[in-house]
């Protein structure tokens, strides 16, 4: 048997713990802590210590990946809601509209009040100039105005049920 120093088995005991010892520091621990009371009750004591994940940032990314997938999804409904503007199913945005808002204040807050109407206008009027571009139906600019009035209130409408639903669940007794 070996004379090893407590010092250098204090230094082994982690590794043995962990499992990521050579067979050698394994034996030598182990024969060791058998003649060494002072040594055993270290390695008794010792936790075995595992890998610990930042659990807050490991949140922060999963809310940023939620926090794109939802821009996606209502940069999605918001093109899928306009390409109904001149159908037979326009009716359909008065529950898109406030769904997209909804989900607006999900990824900006209270700030989606400002910003919401600007993407609208901006994805409208893109949609807009495509179909004069192609040569299909669009609208003029007061018609495009108007809608997107009309859609910003209703998305509004869903943002601020959406900020009233989390003011009201929020609260603390």
């Amino acid at each position: 048997m070996n004379n090893i120093s407590c010092d250098v088995i204090r230094d082994l005991i982690p590794l043995v713990k962990d499992n990521i010892a050579s067979e050698d520091s394994i034996k030598a621990v182990n024969e060791h802590i058998i003649t060494c009371e002072e040594c055993r009750n270290i390695f008794g004591k010792e936790e075995k210590t595992e890998n610990i994940i930042d659990l807050t940032r490991s949140f922060s990314k999963f809310q940023n990946k939620l926090r794109i997938s939802a821009a996606m999804v209502m940069m999605f409904g918001i093109f899928f809601g306009l390409s109904f503007t001149a159908t037979d199913m326009i009716f359909y945005n008065t529950v898109i509209m406030p769904a997209i808002g909804a989900l607006g204040y999900i990824i900006f807050g209270w700030k989606v009040s400002f910003i919401l109407p600007i993407i609208l206008f901006a994805t409208h009027y893109l949609t807009n100039f495509s179909g004069i571009l192609t040569g299909t139906e669009h609208l003029q600019i007061m018609e495009l105005v108007m809608w997107t009035a009309i859609y910003t209130g209703f998305a509004l409408l869903g943002s601020v049920i959406m900020g009233l639903l989390h003011f009201a669940f929020s609260k603390k007794e």
